[in-house]
């Protein structure tokens, strides 16, 4: 049995979610594609049935995304992308596409729409509605062809009723099937009328117009759109027909990613979309190495995927690297039953006061590193030193943090003048030293420091001799191996809580930038 409740409801609430591909759903998801795109398709067919019926929207439009909604309760459930009913009209009444940014409310595209109605009431010829509005034109033609096919089917009609008046003559079942047809057509063709709110009989241009204008006037004059998004909103798509068909890991792994790339082209709700995959990998801690994957088309790998092929763990890595990309985004833990009995409103002032920054003041680091890497300068000839091994060892050092490219580069002062700070996205900083005067003419030995990034800042305030005196932190001489045990600490596995102590760490380092 699917537990659609824990697919869709994880971390904060939101209704400004994302936006999923419903043949990407039926290929990566379920096992019978087929089967579902006919339910979605069946499920889509009746939503406009049922628009057509309570507010007389002829025009069907097509659909191939669905989006989340909250119902009363903050649950979330999914519903079709209501967009499309703007998209269609937009289409209808020559507007392009690329003025509309979702927004209805835009004045620039309301001001367009008004004035596209104002034009259609003033027109009089079928050549000036075929020029300025080809697509209400192609839905007139295809109004004349079905009066004119009516028409035939009439005649055709009548002659079988009129043969059946003469007497002794015997009728082939093909005859009654043929009337049958007609009967069924001819019906078929009536209601297509009256979806238009028009009489077949008088159908002409100027009815057409008449009723095309009252159409556009009381969707946008009345706000009657309005009701009808507010009805798509509440159309619930409902998942547990697909049960047996529909595979709950992979979906939940598509719901993943797809908040995940929400978050950058919805900045104001990052946050709601960042805390569905922070808690999907809460739920998958375990089992990030689980053998679930989906395969994304190369035209919606986006620059925040980068990739085709999504597993639990390519997500984990994914949200790791964005959160870190993006400091500013605190990760929120909260499951969708802490919001319980609060309304949109109070959840929005939440998630406001939960991204305020934090103000902490840092006096023993000073600016970014521009780069963190060196060119090696020649020794100075008078000091004895193995200058062979002290270049061997700088190219090392260059060397294995060009390989193992780190999160942030800092630069230390006082005890740790001279060092350059490498923190990683596990929260580990790995303090190097290339050199042993300012000068820059002494090669250094000096062993790496490394220590976690809650600890640096009360550990770079003490003393070198003072950390080794007391081993209050990890210690690696440059001798052979040197590199293998450093690849262990920057290559450890990052936690939920590591990468937020590093995202508030660069906060507060860019800060002193």
């Amino acid at each position: 049995m699917l537990d659609t409740y824990k697919m869709l409801n994880k971390g904060i609430p939101s209704s400004k979610g994302i936006s999923i591909d419903i043949d990407l759903i039926c290929n990566e998801c379920c096992n019978d594609s087929k089967e579902a795109k006919i339910y979605f398709r069946d499920s889509f067919i009746q939503l406009i049935e049922n628009i057509n019926k309570k507010f007389k929207f002829p025009y069907i439009g097509t659909t191939y995304t669905i989006t989340f909604s909250l119902d009363k309760e903050l649950k979330s459930y999914l519903i079709f992308e209501p967009n499309f009913i703007h998209i269609e009209v937009l289409k209808l009444l020559g507007i392009p596409l690329d003025k509309f940014d979702g927004d209805i409310l835009n004045p620039e595209i309301k001001k367009d729409i008004i004035s596209k109605i104002e034009r259609i009431k003033g027109l009089r010829l079928e050549k000036d509605l075929e020029k300025e509005f080809p697509d209400l034109y192609e839905e007139y033609q295809r109004l004349v062809n079905l009066k004119k096919e009516y028409d035939e089917l009439n005649y055709n009609h009548n002659r079988i009723i009129n043969l059946r008046k003469l007497p002794n003559i015997h009728f082939h079942t093909d005859i009654n099937s043929e009337e049958r047809k007609i009967i069924e057509r001819k019906k078929f063709i009536e209601n297509y009328f009256y979806r238009f709110g028009l009489e077949r009989k008088n159908f002409d241009f100027r009815k057409y117009i008449e009723v095309t204008f009252k159409l556009f006037n009381r969707l946008y004059r009345r706000n009657e759109l309005f009701d009808i998004m507010e009805y798509i909103f509440n159309y619930e798509i409902d998942l547990n027909k697909l049960d047996g068909n529909l595979d709950q890991d992979k979906f939940e792994l598509l719901l993943a990613i797809s908040h995940l790339s929400a978050a950058k082209f919805l900045p104001y709700y990052q946050v709601q979309n960042v805390s569905y995959v922070t808690n999907y990998l809460k739920e998958h801690d375990n089992n990030l190495n689980a053998d679930i994957s989906i395969s994304l088309p190369e035209t919606t790998v986006d620059e925040i995927l980068k990739e085709q092929t999504i597993t639990p763990r390519k997500i984990y890595e994914l949200y790791q690297d964005y959160l870190l990309e993006h400091p500013e985004i605190k990760i929120a833990y909260e499951q969708r039953e802490d919001f319980i009995g609060k309304t949109e409103r109070e959840i929005e002032e939440y998630i406001d006061s939960y991204s305020s920054e934090l103000e902490v003041s840092w006096e023993l680091l000073g600016e970014l590193s521009e780069d963190g890497h060196y060119e090696r300068t020649n020794s100075n000839n008078s000091v004895k030193q193995s200058i062979e091994n002290l270049e061997r060892i700088f190219d090392e050092k260059q060397h294995f943090f060009e390989e193992n490219k780190p999160y942030l580069i800092i630069r230390g002062k006082n005890a740790f003048d001279g060092y350059i700070g490498y923190i990683y996205s596990n929260a580990k900083i790995v303090l190097e030293r290339f050199y042993d005067n300012k000068g820059k003419t002494r090669l250094s030995s000096s062993a790496i420091y490394i220590m976690d990034v809650k600890e640096f800042v009360e550990l770079s305030q003490k003393s070198k001799t003072e950390i080794i005196k007391n081993d209050l932190c990890k210690r690696i001489t440059h001798h052979k191996g040197w590199e293998e045990k450093a690849l262990k600490v920057v290559k450890a596995r990052a936690s939920l809580d590591t990468i937020q102590e590093v995202q508030i760490f660069a906060n507060q380092i860019r800060k002193l930038k």
